[in-house]
């Protein structure tokens, strides 16, 4: 079962037991220990012991998460969404019409072009990997990166579906699997595979509405369509699942909730990772 962790709230990213996420219009929040607390800045990220986020200046911060001092600023105009780990800072950044991911090596060294599309997921690193997601009128595509050898491959790809902001923790891979039909949580390993042979972790019913299927008075049989059609959302309401975080026993997913006549209310929700995923 799915659980709404924070309000107002998006982006969740994970680094042991500690957790981040953004908030629109405040600076990040921070949970260490249960307790919350709030960042020098905006879209935080925590991974390796470090934490990063966007300065008001065009940059990105990054400092330690266990008191060994780290700190650096890096230029990053633009920048809208960042990953950390230990040795490497990620981000990306729209410019002109595409959007951008770079990779910098927190070691030294100049940052890595690690993609470049009309649009483009928010980027996750762990290890050597950056993962995100590319969005084409055709299919859902979740790509790897490995910074040490500069290549990519296709890591899930689903006609007719879309696959969005994976997250990554040791060898699994947690994405958002949408389909006319339905909005899942699947998880399985790193290597190249059909999405439906993932695992489900969670999931609910499609972004948008279909029709009742039969014209008023009417019902399914007498038209000889099938006698049950998938779950509608409630009238009025729209509600997409967005991006993700992974942690050791739990996966976290933004949902994006629209009421005909209210603002839009980002929530992040926690549900549990089962034995396997």
């Amino acid at each position: 079962m799915a659980r709404k962790l924070a309000t107002n709230a998006s982006d969740p990213t994970v680094d042991g037991d500690l957790l981040a996420w953004h908030e629109a219009g405040e600076q990040g929040i921070l949970v260490r220990d249960g307790e919350r607390s709030r960042v020098p800045g905006t879209h935080p990220a925590v991974g390796g012991g470090r934490i990063a986020v966007v300065n008001a200046g065009g940059g990105i911060d990054v400092g330690s998460t266990t008191g060994d001092g780290f700190a650096r600023s890096v230029p990053a105009p633009g920048a809208d969404a960042v990953s950390v780990t230990s040795s490497w800072l990620v981000w990306r950044a729209r410019e002109g019409d595409a959007d951008a991911i770079y990779a910098l090596p927190l070691g030294g060294g100049p940052p890595i072009e690690v993609a470049r599309a009309a649009e483009l997921g928010r980027p996750v690193v762990n290890g050597r990997r950056v993962a995100f997601h590319i969005v084409s009128k055709r299919s859902g595509r979740i790509v790897l990166f490995d910074l040490a050898t500069g290549k990519a491959r296709t890591a899930r790809q689903e006609r007719r579906a879309l696959l969005l902001n994976p997250s990554l923790d040791g060898g699994s891979l947690l994405y958002v699997r949408a389909t006319h039909s339905r909005q899942e949580l699947r998880i399985g390993p790193l290597r190249r595979r059909n999405p439906r042979r993932d695992r489900r972790l969670w999931s609910m019913v499609p972004t948008g509405r279909r029709d009742a299927g039969h014209e008023p008075g009417k019902v399914h049989k007498q038209h000889g369509h099938p006698h049950r059609l998938w779950r509608r959302p409630r009238r009025g309401v729209s509600a997409t699942l967005w991006t993700t975080a992974l942690g050791e026993d739990a996966a976290y997913v933004t949902r994006l909730r629209q009421i005909r006549g209210r603002p839009l209310v980002a929530d992040i929700l926690r549900v549990p990772r089962r034995r396997g995923g």
